[in-house]
């Protein structure tokens, strides 16, 4: 999938989506998760001065004065005899006279060659803080992007791992077929045990603490459940190894040569035989991960290419090696 038009924050998540295995893409939990995690840190970015605008200069307006009260009417007095101080009806209540509003003396006109007011001489009466420099927030920065996986490191390494294979049971057919059908059960075994523990997050919505425990302590039947696969799809194997060994016979062909025939046809019944789909998802699945770094995928090509030069070298010159058996099964 070409994803280089997707942004770089989003482009990881869409790889995980894009998952050939569909129990290596993320559920629906974990996606708006993801989601909600990319607004909070967005939002705390925003606020500690990521795209923060100019400052908006103070705005000054001229003092407006409220309406003066009106004067109080007189007082209503009555002449009483004996009384020297006016009277003022209860029902009229004194009021205060308001001081009259005085207009501010008018700003004399400036001349053109007079000085402008100096701003050390005259401060303003708002002092304007520096801004603040931008810190870079961890959280808010683009993740770096993952590199695709090289396809000639995946071919290269996939080629090299069958050769290795082809080699070994060449070279050391008890001992070869006895080594490669451990690695075929250890990786069916991780094949199910990651299935499994993955159904159970996917069901549950969310991780416990006791996945870990119970997928340990499940692991012995997990063993025994891929036993049965792997001994169908290395029993298959070796029946077409025996009978591209067979026809090398027929040809005429020495030892050496039959025997390399029976590896050469072992290696892709291996591969596409009955059950062998786990052992497709763990090897593409090792093999993708040394191929999105710069010198694991052809460090693991050119060592397997290096064995598989030296069992060869091994089997032309000095024979195959029948060991634990004393001899050839013919002899």
């Amino acid at each position: 999938h070409d994803l280089s038009g997707v942004p770089v924050p989003l482009r990881g998540l869409v790889e995980e989506c894009l998952a050939p295995e569909p129990l290596d893409r993320p559920s629906l939990i974990e996606i708006r998760a993801w989601t909600r995690r990319q607004r909070e840190e967005q939002h705390i970015a925003t606020t500690r001065g990521v795209g923060r605008r100019a400052p908006v200069p103070e705005q000054w307006t001229m003092p407006v004065a409220p309406h003066a009260a009106p004067h109080p009417p007189p007082p209503v007095t009555a002449d009483v005899p004996g009384d020297p101080q006016p009277h003022t009806p209860r029902d009229q209540p004194a009021m205060l006279a308001a001081e009259p509003f005085q207009q501010p003396p008018p700003i004399p006109d400036r001349a053109d060659d007079a000085p402008l007011p100096s701003a050390a001489a005259d401060p303003p009466t708002t002092r304007v803080l520096p801004a603040e420099p931008q810190r870079p927030v961890p959280w808010a920065a683009p993740v770096a992007p993952v590199p695709p996986p090289r396809k000639a490191q995946r071919i290269l390494q996939l080629l090299g791992l069958g050769a290795l294979t082809a080699s070994a049971v060449a070279y050391a057919p008890y001992l070869g077929t006895a080594l490669v059908g451990l690695v075929l059960l250890v990786m069916r075994t991780a094949s199910v045990t990651r299935q499994r523990h993955g159904r159970r997050r996917m069901i549950r919505g969310r991780p416990r603490w006791y996945d870990v425990p119970t997928t340990a302590m499940s692991t012995p039947g997990y063993v025994v459940l891929a036993l049965f696969g792997a001994l169908t799809d290395l029993a298959l194997a070796a029946i077409v190894a025996l009978a591209a060994f067979s026809f090398g016979y027929l040809a005429g062909q020495p030892v050496e040569v039959r025997l390399l025939l029976a590896g050469i046809a072992f290696a892709p019944a291996l591969w596409w035989g009955p059950g062998s789909g786990r052992l497709r998802e763990m090897t593409r699945g090792l093999v993708l991960r040394a191929a999105r770094t710069e010198y694991w995928g052809w460090f693991v090509a050119v060592m397997a290419g290096l064995g598989a030069a030296v069992l060869l070298g091994l089997l032309l010159s000095e024979g195959p090696n029948w060991a634990p058996a004393l001899g050839a099964p013919w002899t």
